[in-house]
């Protein structure tokens, strides 16, 4: 059994509540694909799409920064915990999503047998989490031993992989790069982001993450929306792996900012926020992540498939009204015993 956690840190939940609101964002505004620009009104899907490829990578680095450098006391207790953490909920809403595939969409055996493995793109993410699960044990023991010096280490080979992904160079046949490759860098970032400490001021590191941020989304973008070819737009880009960092940055070094002067007028206000109603949406939301991230896609496909969704106004109803649904249905479940372990609330 790993160690307990201390007392949670408010700027992981915020932004794992923020990612889980991106998620679900993301995907009302697939139903609008195609994506046009021919005005700022009818761009706002494709604006928002790329907008919220940090989602994903925020999930990711959450991850890192919570999971590893600890320990952990056995590798079945490790993965008695982890994996039930995902697979449970997993295993609770993919038969749902086989019957909806099945009976409401009227998909085929072979599309909604497939829906199982992900191939159609909805439970994509919960391999990738359970891939990562298996080899972090592995990297968990090279930071505990190595520290971040280590990560640093690691950091500078992934970057490598990713801007060659980026540019659609990715030489692994004649150079082996893929143990640093993919996903499992996003934990390392995350891990070292948390816990590195830079001699810049608050305010300065706020300001640089945020230009990093808008910058790097903007830089993405431009790339997405002119569809340049053999130039990768997103988790595995650049441009967002930066984008991220300067998003995680800016609530970190916010929150420390706060905490550093609980008397400033942002201090008593983020405080106020914090231990207030607000504080505990967010925090309500971050729990409830996981199992939105599972409800809201099948939420989407039923609404388009009953209404066939494509009036682009409908847009900010057809998010809020999913994020609020998805949000009630794991939150309801996870408060009846027995069907709470399978909610993804936790």
């Amino acid at each position: 059994m790993a160690t307990k956690t201390k007392k949670r840190i408010f700027y992981f939940d915020e932004l794992r509540a923020l990612a889980i609101i991106f998620v679900v964002l993301c995907h009302a505004c697939i139903l609008f694909r195609p994506f046009r620009y021919e005005t700022l009104s009818v761009s706002m899907p494709g604006i928002f799409y790329v907008l919220t490829h940090v989602a994903v990578p925020i999930f990711f680095m959450l991850s890192g920064a919570l999971l590893l450098n600890r320990d952990y006391h056995g590798l079945s207790a490790f993965f008695k915990k982890r994996f039930s953490r995902i697979l449970y909920p997993f295993l609770f809403w993919i038969p749902i999503a086989i019957i909806i595939s099945l009976f409401i969409l009227h998909n085929s055996y072979n599309d909604a047998f497939k829906t199982f493995f992900g191939i159609n793109r909805w439970p994509w993410f919960v391999w990738t989490m359970m891939g990562i699960y298996l080899i972090l044990p592995v990297v968990n023991s090279f930071v505990r031993e190595y520290g971040m010096k280590g990560c640093e280490y690691f950091m500078i080979i992934w970057f490598v992989t990713i801007i060659l992904n980026t540019f659609n160079h990715y030489p692994f046949y004649q150079l082996e790069l893929s143990y640093f490759a993919r996903f499992i860098g996003y934990l390392v970032l995350g891990y070292w982001l948390a816990n590195k400490t830079v001699n810049i001021s608050d305010r300065n590191m706020i300001l640089f993450g945020f230009l990093m941020f808008f910058a790097s989304i903007s830089i993405d973008f431009y790339i997405f929306m002119k569809d340049i070819p053999k130039i990768e737009t997103k988790y595995l880009s650049l441009f967002v792996v930066l984008a991220s960092i300067g998003l995680f940055l800016m609530f970190k070094r916010y929150n420390n900012y706060c905490d550093s002067n609980p008397e400033s007028l942002l201090g008593r206000a983020h405080s106020k926020i914090e231990n207030g109603i607000i504080g505990k949406a967010v925090l309500s939301l971050s729990v409830c992540s996981y199992g939105m991230y599972l409800v809201n896609s099948l939420l989407y496909k039923i609404i388009d498939k009953v209404f066939h969704v494509n009036q682009l106004r409908l847009l900010p109803i057809l998010f809020i009204g999913v994020l609020i649904l998805s949000w009630l249905l794991v939150y309801v479940l996870s408060k009846i015993p027995v069907l709470d372990k399978f909610s993804g609330a936790g």
